[in-house]
Formats: C-alpha cells, structure tokens, sequence
C-alpha cells in the first residue's frame, strides 16, 4: 500500500476582540491573502452565502519560493464558535478553528491534520515543511489577532510584552 503520514500542527491565542468578529473573520477564507502570510491567492469558487459545502482555492508561497496550491471546502460552521474545512484538491488536509468567549475576548485555537504521501513527505521533510506548516498555522493565528486589534489603542503595554514573548 501506499505510505501515508500525517502532521498535525496546532496553535491556540488569546484575541482581544469578541468572538462574533473574530468568527466573521475566518468565516471568509476568500480574503485569507489579506491576512495569513505567505497565501498569495484566495479565491471563492461557489456562489451564496459562505456555509457548508462553499469551496475555495489557495495559492501558498512553500519553502523555496515554490508555489503550492489547494482547493478547500467548508465541512462545517457553527457559529460563532466552530469552523471546519477539508481540501477537496490538491495537499490533503483538514482543519478547524475553535473559539471561545473569555470576557469579551476570545481564546481561538487552531489546528490542522495534513495526510501526507510518502513521496509528499520526502518532500516536505526536505524542504524544511514542518518547520513552514507550523509557521503557516502561527502565522494565521498572529494575522488574525495583528487584523482584529490592530485599531485598538495601545494602552495596554503588558499586551504587546505577551505577543513579543510567544515568538518562537
């Protein structure tokens, strides 16, 4: 049979915004280039209102500079609280974003399982893609909170002293 391996990369944060706005945001993940690094396209395919079975294309910039790209689709939604999308084509994945209100802010966690080929994971262990894949999932969980707070006035120093220590 075919090798298959899996990577499972996962982030959680804490977004000082509540959980509507943040929910309303990843619920749009055809404007995911505006906000997630390294997504150089996002595209919605199906027309209506964003839900299950609304499927979308990405272009990502992978190590090297090669593009990748995937198609998604919406497999789940409960808003505001849950958002669960799997690829449809190109690299296999599956991911969901989980959110929870904490006294007007929001914890938000986000993970996502990539079924890799053998092949695929030669690659990818190659090219340093663990290290991407998890840049890629703390990357959207930083641009998300960076889009969400950044019109909040910056009065509160020991915030921006918590995201300066979470850098890897």
């Amino acid at each position: 049979g075919v090798q298959v391996s899996m990577a499972v990369v996962e982030q959680s944060a804490c977004i000082d915004a509540p959980t509507e706005a943040v929910f309303e945001y990843i619920s749009h993940p055809e404007n995911s280039k505006e906000w997630i690094p390294d997504v150089i396209e996002s595209k919605k395919l199906t027309e209506g209102p964003n839900g299950p079975g609304s499927r979308f294309r990405f272009v990502t910039r992978a190590p090297l500079g090669l593009p990748v790209w995937a198609e998604s689709e919406i497999t789940g939604m409960d808003p505001p609280r849950r958002l669960e999308f799997c690829s449809t084509r190109g690299v296999q994945h599956c991911g969901v974003w989980e959110l929870e209100p904490r006294n007007g802010k929001t914890s938000v966690r986000f993970r996502i399982t990539y079924r890799l080929s053998g092949i695929e994971a030669m690659v990818l262990r190659a090219a340093g893609l663990r290290h991407f894949l998890t840049r890629h999932v703390q990357g959207s969980i930083e641009g998300l909170r960076h889009a969400l707070e950044n019109g909040k006035p910056k009065s509160e120093p020991r915030l921006e002293a918590q995201v300066v220590s979470e850098a890897p």
